[in-house]
């Protein structure tokens, strides 16, 4: 009998996908941890710390490009609004293009950081989970050394 919650949460879908710009375009699919030795169980663990790691990284170089464009956006339109606006009708074209920009890197910003967040919760409670599961492990092999210890009563 399993009396462990640690995989209680996993689903089909829970695994990192592989993309175009992965090593292999490999996925790794996380197995549930409740049916795992304890030595699969550290393999997993020290998988989803990396993933994570690289995950924060990967959320870093994105939030900082996007960031950037948001700024640079915002600077031209800026000096745009500093140094006047024509009156020809192209230049209220350029100012509506370059606010919409502006939104459409702003939209893009916020998305990225919803994204990267659900990520990176997803990840940490992987992580967590195959903590819980490792913890339970190593008390289930303390409690069958003391049981072992322990003389049987006739």
């Amino acid at each position: 009998m399993i009396d462990s919650f640690a995989g209680r949460y996993d689903c089909p879908w829970d695994y990192t996908p592989g993309g175009l710009f992965r090593a292999k375009g490999e996925t790794h699919r996380f197995p549930a941890p409740v049916h795992l030795r304890i030595d699969r169980v550290r393999e997993e663990r020290a998988f989803a710390q990396q993933a994570l790691a690289a995950s924060g990284r990967r959320t870093t170089r994105h939030v900082g490009a996007v960031a950037v464009a948001v700024l640079v956006l915002l600077a031209g339109l800026g000096v745009v609004y500093l140094t006047g606006i024509d009156s020809g009708v192209g230049s209220f074209t350029q100012l509506w293009a370059l606010e919409a920009a502006v939104v459409v890197a702003v939209v893009a910003f916020v998305w990225v950081l919803r994204r990267s967040s659900t990520s990176h919760t997803r990840l940490a409670a992987r992580a967590h989970l195959y903590e819980v599961r490792l913890t339970e492990l190593h008390q289930q092999a303390q409690r069958e050394r003391a049981h072992r210890g322990t003389p049987q009563p006739v």
